[in-house]
Order: structure tokens, then C-alpha cells, then sequence
């Protein structure tokens, strides 16, 4: 062959070689920005999954408020209470068991409820008065595993009362008035024909004095006697989860506080760290499980089930949950 043959070949193949190259870094140009599209969407995913799940968690809070601010609930009196506990199980899709637990710890409910759950909802709810979330347990009677609520039943209310005689700084006499409330609920009470900043009554008894001299005393706060506690479904969960599909093998997985599972597709992962301990996953979910659980959001890849993912996260904050979102690489 001659010489200048073999400059044609040599010249073939360093065109083909480079067009090789060239072909070879625009894939892997366009892999990377199709996995930094996923990585976008998956985190978009996992934030607004997020704020879903605590979108259904306040409902489940506003709806055990509403009852608790009830008479009959704040009797304390069972035979009132459990009617309407019972009407609430029955027509709601998220309950399967409400109870009350009073400030000794006694807990009657419409259904039995976990062991341990009364003394933690005695110490949280019912006698320092704040919402509670707890992370999710099983129900004894069916094995449900359920979302725990608790939310404080207060009894009595404030009230600034005024005594006759006295003048308010407009020279007119003090009387009680009725309408506004204080901000602790309480009413409050106008004086005379002056009206105090929000509006309402302003008052006087013995005890303490306003600046004219008249006394003023404000009566007792509104004392927590008990708490609603509501234990719901995960099924909204698991919808939530199943609609989180990025490609044909995305879905999403929820844990709580120590890394328990608490939605994902394979049911026997609920309520248990097995998905972390099983072999399932490499070590790099773990990781991602304890970053998760103090709360992060971020990315990453790890391997499962043989098949190697993608992820982003993002915590749910009301719960000190947290929510991923995932899908395989090779939809990238």
C-alpha cells in the first residue's frame, strides 16, 4: 500500500475516533443535565409532598380542637364524651380510635389504645397544654399502624369584672360589658362608654388597682383538665407516596424520628428500620436515613434492591418526619 493510502486510514480513523469522542461527551453532556432535571424534580417533589403531609396533619389537629372546645367534652364525663367520640370514628376517614385521656392519666377511648401512649399524653397534653405529635404505632386490637395527635381540652376562661362606683378616665361609671374576648379567651368588659384596645370590656374587682384607683383583678386562666388524643390511618400516606412516581420507578418513602418507616410501597417495611438493616440498601442509604432524621434536606444516590437511585429529601417539620423522594438512574 502506499503512502498516501495509509495517510487516508490513519486519517479515517482519527476522524472516527474523534467523532467517537465527540458522540461520547455530548451523552454524557446530556446524561448530566438529564440527572440534574431529575435531581430538580425529585426535590420539588419531596418539598411539596412535604407540605401535603402537613397540610393533613393540621386538619387532623383543627378537627380534634373543634372537639375539644365542646361541652360535653370538657365535662369530663365519659357517658357525654363517648357518644360523640364514637359519631366522629364512624363518619371519619382518618380516625380509628379516639380517646381522652384526663390528668391522672386514665384513658377511655373508642377503641383500645397502645400501652404507653396515656402516661406520655398526661405528661405532654393534659397538664402542660400543647399539641402533640407522637410517632406512628400499632393499634393492639387490628396491628394498624396509626399517626397519635393529641391536643389539650381547656376548662374556664379569664374575666376582667367591674365594680359600680368607680369612674373611667371619660368621667363615666365602670360596667361589665360582654363581646370581645381577651387573648386568652377569656371575656373582657368595657368601661363605661370607653372601650378597651381590642375593643372590648375592661373591668374592676378587688385586688389589683387601674390608674384612676379603682381595683381590678383578672379570675382564673384557662386550665388544661385533659386531652383529645386521635389516632388515624396512613392511608393517606401511602397515597401521598404512590403519587410521588418520578418516571415508571420513582416513588416516596416516609420515616419519623428514629428512622421507622412509616410510608412506603412494600408494606412489610412499616413501623420497623428494616429497610435500612435488611441488606436491602447500601451504606448509602443509611446515610441519607441519618440525615433525614435530624432533619436535612438534600440529595443522593444510593443503591437498592439491586437497582441503583437517586433521591431528594426534605424534612416534615410539625412531626420531625422526613420525605424522599426517589427514582432509578437509568431513567436519567
Amino acid at each position: 500500500m502506499s503512502s498516501s493510502g495509509r495517510g487516508v486510514q490513519i486519517l479515517t480513523a482519527a476522524f472516527v475516533l474523534l467523532l467517537i469522542a465527540s458522540l461520547m461527551i455530548s451523552y454524557l453532556y446530556s446524561r448530566s443535565i438529564l440527572q440534574e432535571e431529575l435531581f430538580d424534580v425529585a426535590q420539588m417533589n419531596a418539598h411539596h409532598s412535604a407540605a401535603m403531609v402537613t397540610h393533613w396533619l393540621e386538619s387532623l389537629t383543627d378537627r380534634l380542637y373543634d372537639l375539644a372546645g365542646l361541652p360535653e367534652i370538657q365535662s369530663m364525663d365519659w357517658q357525654r364524651q363517648r357518644p360523640l367520640l364514637e359519631t366522629h370514628t364512624a363518619v371519619g376517614r382518618d380516625w380509628l380510635a379516639i380517646g381522652i385521656v384526663d390528668s391522672g392519666g386514665v384513658v377511655t377511648a373508642t377503641s383500645t389504645i397502645p400501652p404507653g401512649i396515656s402516661e406520655a399524653v398526661r405528661n405532654d397534653v393534659a397538664l402542660e397544654g400543647r399539641v402533640v405529635y407522637y410517632d406512628p404505632v400499632r393499634l393492639p386490637d387490628t396491628g394498624d399502624l396509626v399517626a397519635v395527635v393529641a391536643v389539650p381540652i381547656f376548662v374556664g376562661g379569664s374575666s376582667l369584672v367591674a365594680q359600680s362606683g368607680p369612674l373611667a378616665s371619660d368621667g363615666s361609671s365602670p360596667i361589665v360589658g360582654s363581646g370581645a374576648v381577651a387573648t386568652d379567651g377569656g371575656p373582657v368588659a368595657t368601661v363605661g362608654g370607653a372601650v378597651a384596645t381590642d375593643g372590648g370590656p375592661v373591668a374592676a374587682d378587688s385586688g389589683r388597682s387601674v390608674a384612676d384607683g379603682s381595683p381590678l383583678v383578672v379570675l382564673s386562666s384557662p386550665q388544661p383538665v385533659g386531652a383529645v388524643i386521635g389516632l388515624a390511618s396512613l392511608d393517606y400516606l401511602q397515597t401521598v407516596i404512590s403519587d410521588m412516581h418520578i418516571g415508571d420507578t420513582g416513588y416516596g418513602w416516609i420515616i419519623d424520628s428514629e428512622k421507622r418507616t412509616v410510608a412506603h410501597p412494600v408494606a412489610e417495611f412499616l413501623g420497623n428500620t428494616d429497610i435500612l438493616s435488611g441488606g436491602q440498601g447500601d451504606a448509602r442509604l443509611s446515610e441519607i436515613a441519618d440525615r433525614m432524621s435530624k432533619g436535612e434536606q438534600g440529595i443522593g444516590f444510593y443503591q437498592f434492591m439491586g437497582a441503583h437511585k437517586m433521591a431528594a429529601y426534605a424534612p416534615i417539620e410539625l412531626t420531625g418526619w422526613s420525605i424522599l423522594s426517589s427514582a432509578e438512574l437509568h431513567e436519567a
